[in-house]
C-alpha cells in the first residue's frame, strides 16, 4: 500500500510535468535567479537502519545524488590533519563555521543542506554526512547557483565560507557575489556586518538571506518519520513535501509580489524625504568610510605566537591553579580585554592543548618564559587592545545613527510634574 502512494505521487508529478507545470522552477526568477540563501539542517538526519534497496524515485529532481557529492567532498578534506576552529569565531563561536569533518556512530546521514531563491522556494538539495562543514554549501553554490547564473550567494557563515572556497578556487570571485544573511549577521562581530551583511552590499535588492529559515520551519516536522527511513524513502518524503511547499508558494507568488511592490514604492517615498536632508553623495560617502575603517580591522595585525607564548597563553586559558608553574603564577594579564581572539591564535581544541601543553612544560626554559611574557605584551596584547579601541568608535557610530536623537529612557514618567499631578488625583 506504501509503495503504491509514492507511485501514485510520482505519477502526480510526472503529469504536471507533462503539462510544464514544473514545481521546482521559480516563474519570478525564471532563467537568471538574482540570489539564492543557502543552510544546512541537522533535525533530517537518518538513523542507521537499513542500507539503500534501491534509487529514488526522483533520483537528483531534488536531492542530488550522494555519489557526484562525495567526490567532491573528499577531495576538500583529504589532507586535513587537526582540528581547526580558527574560522568559528565572529562575535561568537559559530558551530556551522568550525569546518569539522565529524560521524556520529548512531546517524548514517546527519543532515540535510538546501538551497532556495529569494522567494522561498526550494531549488536543490544535498545529504550530510560529515556535519555541517564548509564543503556541502560550496557543492551547492559552485554545481548549482553558478551555472544557473545566480548573482548572489546567502550563507549564515559567508565571512568564513567565502575565503575557504576562495583557497580552492580564486576564479569563483567572477562567477558569484557573496552576502551575509540579515538578522545572522546581526550576531557576528561589528566590522564584519559592515563588511558582509547584505543590508550593506549593492545590488541586493533588499534581500533577506534567510529563505531557507522559512522552508525549515516547514520541512523539519517531517524528521520524526523520515528519520526512521530507508535513504530512498527518505529522499522520496523529503521531495514530495518540497513539491508541494514549492506549489503552494508558487500559487501565492503574484499577490506577494504585488504585496512587494507597493511596499518598495513607500520605500522610495521615505528616500526621496531622506535625500533632501542628506544628499546621495554624502550618504554613500560616509558608508565608503565606514566600510574601509570595517576592512582595516578585520585586517590581521596580530602575528603568530612563538611556543613560549604559547605556554603562557595556554596556561591562561585552561585556567590552570596558580601552583602549576612557579614562574607563569607570578605574571600577570589584562582581565579586562576579550581574549578569545588571542585563544584563537593556538589553533587547537581543548584535547590537544593539554597535549601541547605538557610538550611545551617539558622544553621550555625558564629565561624564555620571563622574555615571553614581554614579547606578549607589546606584540599581541597591546595591538588588540588598540584594535579594541578603534571598533568601540565604529560601534558608537552606527549605535546613534540606529537610535538618533529620540530618547527611549523611562525618565519621563517619574518626573516631578507627574508625581504632583497623581498626588491631586489622590485628594
Amino acid at each position: 500500500m506504501a509503495m503504491a502512494f509514492r507511485e501514485w505521487c510520482l505519477w502526480l508529478d510526472q503529469k504536471d510535468l507533462i503539462q510544464s507545470k514544473d514545481w521546482m522552477e521559480c516563474p519570478a526568477c525564471h532563467l537568471r535567479p538574482h540570489s539564492s540563501h543557502v543552510d544546512g539542517n541537522v533535525k533530517l538526519y537518518r538513523y542507521k537502519r537499513g542500507i539503500r534497496q534501491r534509487q529514488s524515485f526522483y533520483d537528483g529532481r531534488f536531492i542530488i545524488p550522494n555519489e557526484s557529492v562525495s567526490k567532491f567532498i573528499d577531495r576538500l578534506y583529504k589532507n586535513q590533519s587537526k582540528k581547526d576552529n580558527n574560522g568559528a569565531i565572529c562575535g561568537g563561536t559559530w558551530t556551522a563555521a568550525q569546518n569539522v569533518t565529524r560521524k556520529m556512530a548512531k546517524l548514517d546521514e546527519t543532515g540535510l543542506e538546501v538551497a532556495t531563491c529569494r522567494h522561498v522556494m526550494a531549488k536543490k538539495a544535498i545529504n550530510m554526512f560529515r556535519g555541517e562543514v564548509c564543503g556541502y554549501p560550496y557543492f551547492l553554490i559552485k554545481e548549482s547557483m553558478i551555472p544557473n547564473g545566480t548573482r548572489f550567494c546567502f550563507a549564515d557563515v559567508m565571512c568564513k565560507l567565502w575565503p575557504f572556497m576562495v583557497r580552492d578556487d580564486a576564479s569563483i570571485k567572477e562567477s558569484i557575489k557573496p552576502a551575509l544573511s540579515i538578522m545572522h549577521a546581526k550576531g557576528h562581530s561589528i566590522e564584519c556586518q559592515v563588511v558582509w551583511s547584505g543590508e550593506w552590499l549593492e545590488g541586493t535588492g533588499r534581500s533577506t538571506g534567510e529563505e531557507t529559515e522559512q522552508l525549515f520551519s516547514y520541512l523539519s516536522r517531517f524528521g520524526n518519520s523520515t528519520k526512521y527511513q530507508l535513504p530512498e524513502r527518505r529522499e522520496e518524503t523529503l521531495t514530495e513535501a518540497v513539491l508541494h511547499w514549492n506549489k503552494s508558494k508558487i500559487k501565492k507568488l503574484v499577490p506577494d509580489l504585488v504585496k512587494r511592490y507597493y511596499k518598495n514604492e513607500e520605500n522610495l517615498k521615505m528616500i526621496g524625504d531622506l535625500s533632501d536632508k542628506h544628499p546621495t553623495k554624502i550618504i554613500m560617502q560616509w558608508k565608503d568610510e565606514i566600510q574601509k575603517e570595517a576592512l582595516g580591522l578585520r585586517s590581521r595585525v596580530v602575528r603568530q605566537p612563538s611556543d613560549a607564548e604559547k605556554l603562557l597563553l595556554l596556561v591562561e586559558k585552561l585556567h590552570l591553579p596558580p601552583d602549576y608553574h612557579i614562574v607563569v603564577s607570578r605574571l600577570s594579564f589584562p582581565k579586562t580585554m576579550d581574549y578569545g581572539k588571542v585563544y584563537r591564535l593556538l589553533e587547537f581544541d581543548k584535547q590537544d592543548q593539554l597535549q601541547e601543553l605538557d610538550r611545551l612544560t617539558k622544553e621550555i626554559k625558564v629565561e624564555d618564559l620571563l622574555n615571553a611574557h614581554t614579547s606578549l605584551s607589546q606584540g599581541i596584547l597591546l595591538p588588540l587592545i588598540k584594535k579594541a579601541i578603534e571598533k568601540s568608535k565604529i560601534e558608537k557610530t552606527l549605535l546613534n545613527a540606529q537610535v538618533g536623537e529620540k530618547d527611549t529612557s523611562k525618565k519621563k514618567e517619574n518626573s516631578p510634574i507627574k508625581t504632583d499631578r497623581s498626588k491631586e488625583s489622590r485628594n
